[in-house]
């Protein structure tokens, strides 16, 4: 038998995934304005080997963005926060999709009152995810919206008898 995981790629027919699907390093845009939430998800992220780049606050994020777009590496998701100077989480929201970033937009952030998360989704992100981040959920969320790569075991094969033939 043989398993495809990609249109592309096979794995020889006695191979199976025997782990979970992994997520596949992103580029990742981090914008919060308290410098050490930054560096703590920062480190967390890069420790998953995601590459990140940094904005304080939503008016930079959206300048940042439209770098990484200009030399051709937009980003695969933004981690934005809610409450930040100068522009906040959802307005920068509304301002990126307005430019066209279709990419992941996760709210990361205190703010987990029901208003406040639907209101952060209605400017835009996909989701909204509670302070302190828990990586887990955020790359089980980023495995329904992204391909991953599967760790694929060798195992035996069947003995004959078990396969039908003599």
């Amino acid at each position: 038998r043989t398993l495809i995981t990609e249109p592309t790629q096979r794995l020889s027919s006695n191979c199976v995934s025997t782990q979970p699907l992994e997520v596949q390093p992103m580029r990742l845009l981090v914008v919060d304005d308290s410098l050490l939430s930054r560096k703590m998800l920062v480190r967390l992220l890069t420790s998953k080997d995601h590459v990140c780049e940094q904005a304080e606050d939503g008016e930079k994020a959206v300048r940042k963005y439209l770098e990484m777009v200009e030399r051709g590496e937009p980003p695969d998701a933004i981690l934005m926060d809610f409450e930040m100077p100068v522009m906040n989480g959802p307005t920068a929201t509304a301002r990126l999709r307005e430019l066209g970033c279709a990419c992941l937009i996760v709210g990361v952030t205190g703010n987990v009152l029901p208003q406040d998360i639907d209101h952060f989704k209605e400017q835009g992100a996909n989701t909204v995810l509670a302070k302190p981040l828990n990586i887990e959920a955020f790359e089980s969320f980023l495995r329904a919206f992204r391909p991953a790569r599967r760790t694929v075991t060798q195992v035996p094969t069947p003995p004959a008898a078990a396969t039908g033939n003599p």
